[in-house]
């Protein structure tokens, strides 16, 4: 059976937007950033099992949070000192299944639908062993 797990990345400090709590935590729209991120993946894709990579210092945060919005918290992972670290312990946390289908976002990033969660990231994963998802804008490409 083909299996399919979003890493949502969210262990970042944040320190570049100057806020008092890391920016995937920052209220947008009535929720927290890493909110609409989550469940883009959760609306998109059928059976999707969430993990959320995080800062053990902001769990209880994000806890306080999921509870305040009435938010199913994914399953949590730590994070490590650098994004790949991050990453590596996300995947290293997954069961191994030889037909698992990994797709990884930044949490800090909520502007991902769910077209985008289904065209971009899986399609292309029918025709080769990798994607990587962009928009095109006016000034470049970014994820």
């Amino acid at each position: 059976m083909k299996k399919i797990v979003a890493i949502i990345l969210a262990a970042g400090s944040g320190t570049r937007c100057n806020t008092e709590i890391p920016k995937q935590y920052v209220s947008v729209a009535g929720r927290p950033v890493v909110m609409w991120s989550i469940e883009a993946f959760r609306s998109a894709v059928k059976d999707v099992e969430t993990v959320m990579v995080i800062n053990p210092e902001t769990e209880t945060l994000w806890l306080d949070l999921c509870r305040k919005h009435d938010f199913q918290s994914p399953r949590l992972v730590c994070g490590g000192a650098t994004r790949w670290e991050s990453v590596k312990n996300a995947i290293m946390s997954i069961p191994y299944c030889q037909e698992t289908t990994v797709l990884i976002h930044d949490g800090a990033r909520p502007a991902v639908d769910a077209c985008n969660c289904q065209c971009k990231a899986l399609h292309p994963l029918t025709q080769s062993f990798a994607s990587v998802p962009a928009n095109v804008c006016e000034k470049g490409a970014f994820m």
